[in-house]
């Protein structure tokens, strides 16, 4: 488990609604979808609580796949609290050669003067084998960016 703080400087906690928005609706920037190969909605519970399937590419490494439940709640006007998971589905696609992910993420947002702060605890089990220095490298990118 990974416990983070982000702040995000004169960002507002509706600008990043947006774009979690236009995430659960898989309306991904160029650089999102360079490592996807697949983003598929299976099932819409709510605007703010969906289930899709996700099947990215991983460079010299077998293709990692995970199904997605997205929920974004907010609780104030400056609070909100996002929580994706992974679950199973019955529509689930199982896509042969790809090695099933497992994830747990909950991000409470809260606006800080014109900032926001997230604050976040996470789970990521890349499964199969996957080599730590390649997770170092993958982590770092992720992090700079």
């Amino acid at each position: 488990m990974i416990r983070s703080e982000i702040i995000f400087p004169n960002i507002t906690i509706a600008a990043f609604a947006k774009f979690m928005d236009n995430f659960s609706n898989g309306k991904l920037d160029k650089e999102a979808m360079a490592n996807l190969k697949l983003f598929k909605m299976l099932e819409e519970k709510s605007a703010n609580e969906k289930v899709f399937y996700i099947l990215s590419k991983v460079p010299m490494m077998s293709d990692r796949d995970l199904v997605m439940h997205f929920k974004k709640e907010q609780l104030t006007d400056d609070k909100m609290l996002v929580v994706v998971k992974s679950v199973e589905h019955p529509q689930d696609p199982k896509t042969k050669g790809a090695v099933r992910m497992e994830q747990y993420k909950a991000s409470l947002v809260e606006t800080i003067g014109k900032d926001i702060r997230i604050t976040e605890f996470s789970n990521i089990n890349m499964r199969g084998y996957f080599p730590m220095r390649l997770l170092n490298m993958v982590m770092a990118q992720a992090i700079s960016k």
